[in-house]
């Protein structure tokens, strides 16, 4: 079964005073592994994928690693929608499959593994892993984690491991599915190798992020 995941971030009045007199929000970015290099490019979610839908003293974000595939023609730049150009594939660690002369998504088979992995039978695209989000699943919502700063070349192969390390940051207009732009604070890495729901304090003050998996921290 796949794991679900709590981040709950919470933040004082002070804190929020200084947040907010900054214009900010909160990202939050989760890292894929592909051809030896670990990339964290792209803002899986935010402040507006709250229950509250904007930055309150205690929020939270739930997910499910639910995975998708998908692919593009070029990188978007900073602060860009990533938009993929084929049809959303869903997918599971370990899977393979081809991206045939159409664009269109085959399912194949392969050597186990704990990857994504695909075969490009296409022409040179960018590919874009995504956590499928949300209630509907007759409409569900593909929010990308990654897009592959590489072109998979045609009749290439790729391998595409998400990781359980996420970052956390603040900063200006930091919106949901864009390339990662601007990271005004500084970025708390985490990874998420034990209990699924962990607790983050950002402190506005020191800049000193703090994590915790015993309950939130009820800043002042």
């Amino acid at each position: 079964m796949p794991t679900t995941y709590t981040i709950q971030l919470d933040e004082g009045n002070t804190d929020l005073t200084i947040l907010d007199g900054a214009g900010y929000n909160f990202g939050l970015a989760k890292a894929v592994e592909s051809g030896g290099t670990t990339t964290t490019n792209t803002i899986f979610l935010s402040s507006t994928d709250t229950v509250d839908k904007k930055v309150t003293n205690f929020n939270t974000l739930t997910w499910t690693e639910n995975y998708a595939l998908n692919y593009t023609f070029t990188v978007p730049g900073g602060g860009a929608v990533v938009t993929g150009e084929g049809e959303w594939q869903k997918v599971n660690l370990g899977d393979y499959y081809t991206i045939n002369k159409d664009g269109a998504w085959v399912a194949g088979t392969g050597a186990p593994s704990t990857a994504l992995n695909v075969v490009n039978n296409y022409q040179e695209v960018n590919i874009i892993v995504a956590i499928v989000t949300g209630t509907d699943s007759g409409n569900p919502t593909y929010n990308p984690i990654y897009v592959d700063p590489s072109s998979l070349l045609f009749n290439a192969t790729g391998a595409y491991t998400p990781l359980e390390t996420i970052e956390l940051w603040w900063g200006q207009n930091q919106v949901t599915s864009t390339i990662i732009a601007g990271q005004e604070t500084p970025v708390e890495q985490y990874t998420l190798s034990g209990p699924t729901e962990v607790y983050f304090w950002y402190n506005a003050t020191t800049g000193v992020w703090k994590s915790q998996t015993s309950g939130p921290f009820n800043p002042p």
